[in-house]
């Protein structure tokens, strides 16, 4: 008897904890959006019916959230009215029913978690909702030739999905002076800080899966380079939040997309 107590108290306490798990992403995720608490009559019920797929027409499971943006005395008010999980049974639909206004809004889906960037599906009419989700990849960096002295050549491709919108920080030794780029120099993410890059560049590009792009590295030297010296580049993606926007990281520095990768010459 003493035995089955203890047990049930165990369980119990793991479902506490995996609750208390799912509350903290979305708070981490969507923490500045708000719950909604529709009281008023300027609301009615509605009901969707939501699958989800991958660009292989493969039915998949993901987290979504619908939320409702609601125009209201000239601010705009994000309100998650639905979080859910979708099903990789054939016509199984996620059924989601929740409270919305009647004018002055807009609806639209987002995916969160597992292995697939987070996509954006506006509500057009109807009872249901179909999202498209795109697998994360991962990169494959290798060194290209370069006619100039003076400048490094990288081959980087997605393989097993896309990368999104990535950048990539630099790190050098001290016969490097500089190290110049095309693209837009950027703060280095949170995360990187404790590594203390000495510079980054956002590039905004997308890799589609199998899809290539020769990133150049131009640099001056101090002197010579020697067989000590060396140069370190952490490559990172981005992916949307909930005002569909993309960032490389959330407020408190996690990253919410695929895994680093780093190459060194």
């Amino acid at each position: 008897m003493e035995r089955n107590v203890k047990l049930g108290v165990a369980i119990f306490t793991i479902l506490i904890i995996i609750m208390l798990m799912g509350s903290l992403f979305l708070f981490v995720k969507y923490g500045d959006v708000n719950k909604s608490t529709h009281s008023d009559k300027n609301v009615i019920k509605k009901v969707l019916y939501v699958t989800a797929s991958d660009r292989s027409d493969n039915l998949v499971n993901t987290n979504f959230i619908i939320i409702e943006v609601y125009y209201n005395n000239n601010k705009t008010e994000y309100n998650i009215v639905y979080d859910g999980i979708t099903s990789t049974i054939k016509n199984i639909y996620e059924e989601a029913e929740f409270m919305t206004h009647i004018t002055n809004f807009s609806l639209y889906l987002l995916n969160y978690g597992g292995n697939y960037y987070t996509n954006m599906l506006v509500y057009t009419g109807g009872q249901s909702m179909d999202m498209i989700v795109d697998d994360i990849g991962e990169l494959n960096i290798t060194q290209l030739p370069s006619i100039n002295n003076n400048e490094y050549l990288l081959n980087v491709t997605s393989v097993n999905g896309q990368y999104r919108q990535f950048g990539y920080c630099v790190k050098y030794s001290f016969n490097y002076l500089n190290i110049s780029s095309k693209y837009e120099k950027i703060i280095s993410p949170k995360r990187l800080n404790n590594e203390y890059p000495d510079v980054c560049f956002y590039t905004s590009i997308t890799l589609i899966e199998n899809m290539s792009t020769i990133i150049s590295i131009p640099y001056t030297v101090i002197t010579p380079l020697n067989i000590y010296d060396s140069l370190e580049l952490i490559f990172f993606d981005s992916n949307r939040n909930y005002k569909n926007e993309y960032i490389i990281e959330d407020e408190m520095g996690n990253d919410i997309g695929g895994l680093d990768y780093r190459f060194t010459l």
